[in-house]
């Protein structure tokens, strides 16, 4: 049976590519050795502040990680003592499958109700030349909860090609990301990708040729953002913006500058903010959770208007502060310290808890987004990644179907 086969070669591979601890410290220890390089006259900080930073964020996660880790560990394990059935392969996948394409559909009927709503599809009225506005797209307080169930959809579709070798389940992911394009959400098409590559990682074991074409990717793609820069902003106005530290070469393309300059200004950013000492006690890095109607319960004060006139951007022109800025604004120093330890916490159940069974998958997919991106931004207070938890756990957590994903004997037979 193909369904039999399929689950028999769908192994976790728990390695240090998708161990949340190596990926959260290789980050800002990456981010604290690019900055170390100086190939900007915007890093204005010594090396030591910046380290202070990074210290401020690596060690209470370190903390919370491994207190996690030593409870689970000395925790009595759940003993399965219930009888055994014969499950009928087939039948379960059908299940399965039915029920990510069911949902699929309906992420579809939502999307062409939005776009009936709003009269227009952005990316296609914008080559057509029109003023539109892709944030002014969708209908108000419920259009990030849409585009939350896409991107989980993406991961359990892709998740579906990996455990049944469905191909239709990957074109459904593949497609969902392309209405992802017609909606110009490009945060929404990096975090569909990075879900479903933690995905690849945990479900596939990965050859060094992989690794190899993925970093080349990667290369290209700093590449390709590059020159659509120097298209729009224009080369040499955006090494203005830049200030590289050293005479930019002609021959040399912006994209690695792009990319540069955006990893290690949002460090710098926070650095500065915590150099100024604007701290506050309030709860505004909630806001981003709320609906725009429902902002003013929090009196949030930031807007889309001002969000690129922060007085802690050392720069006009990058005005992200990493995941950790809206934390410290409102909570400090302290405030950033417990945050980085119930990441870890969390991180470490999450990562303790995959299994075969997929809401464990999605779950750990998601946090392990989440942990990448820090550096930018922070998912736990964005609805349209945050939403996905609960999502995963409402349609994924189904004790009648997951028995499918669990095969480990020659004859089917398995504890339901």
């Amino acid at each position: 049976m193909a369904i039999v086969n399929a689950i028999r070669n769908f192994r976790i591979n728990k390695g240090k590519l998708t161990s949340p601890l190596f990926t959260f410290c290789f980050i800002w220890l990456g981010v604290f050795i690019l900055y170390s390089l100086s190939l900007s006259d915007l890093l204005i900080f010594p090396i030591s502040e910046i380290g202070v930073t990074v210290t401020i964020i690596i060690v209470p996660f370190l903390a919370g990680y491994f207190l996690f880790s030593f409870v689970n560990r000395l925790a009595p394990k759940k003993k399965k003592n219930g009888p055994y059935h014969v499950v009928d392969f087939q039948s379960g996948a059908k299940k399965a499958l039915k029920k990510t394409r069911n949902l699929t559909w309906f992420f579809f009927a939502l999307v062409v109700v939005e776009i009936a709503i709003a009269g227009y599809i952005p990316l296609i009225s914008m080559a057509m030349g029109h003023t539109v506005s892709q944030f002014a797209f969708g209908i108000p307080s419920l259009h990030g909860f849409v585009l939350a169930f896409g991107c989980l959809l993406v991961a359990s579709n892709y998740y579906d090609y990996i455990c049944f070798k469905n191909k239709k389940s990957l074109w459904f992911a593949l497609f969902i990301i392309s209405i992802f394009v017609l909606l110009v959400t490009r945060k929404m098409i990096m975090v569909s990708f990075i879900q479903l590559g933690m995905i690849h990682l945990i479900t596939t074991k990965v050859k060094p040729k992989t690794i190899f074409l993925v970093v080349l990717s990667v290369l290209l793609v700093f590449l390709l953002f590059g020159y659509i820069g120097d298209i729009r902003t224009g080369r040499q106005l955006f090494i203005q913006l830049a200030h590289p530290s050293f005479e930019y070469p002609d021959w040399m393309p912006s994209g690695f500058m792009w990319a540069y300059i955006y990893i290690v200004t949002p460090i710098v950013n926070l650095t500065n903010a915590i150099h100024m000492g604007q701290t506050d006690t309030n709860l505004n890095f909630l806001c981003s959770l709320l609906p725009k109607v429902a902002r003013g319960a929090l009196q949030c004060a930031v807007t889309d208007e001002d969000a690129f006139a922060r007085s802690y951007q050392i720069s006009g022109a990058f005005n992200v502060g990493s995941g950790y800025i809206e934390i410290f604004l409102s909570q400090g120093i302290l405030g950033m310290a417990i945050f980085s330890f119930i990441h870890g916490v969390i991180s470490s159940y999450v990562f303790n808890r995959v299994k075969k069974k997929k809401s464990t998958i999605l779950l750990f997919s998601v946090i392990s987004q989440i942990n990448l991106l820090l550096i930018f931004g922070n998912g736990y207070f964005n609805l349209n990644v945050l939403a996905q938890l609960p999502m995963a756990m409402l349609f994924f957590n189904n004790k009648r179907i997951d028995y499918i994903y669990d095969a480990n004997s020659d004859d089917g037979v398995i504890r339901e």
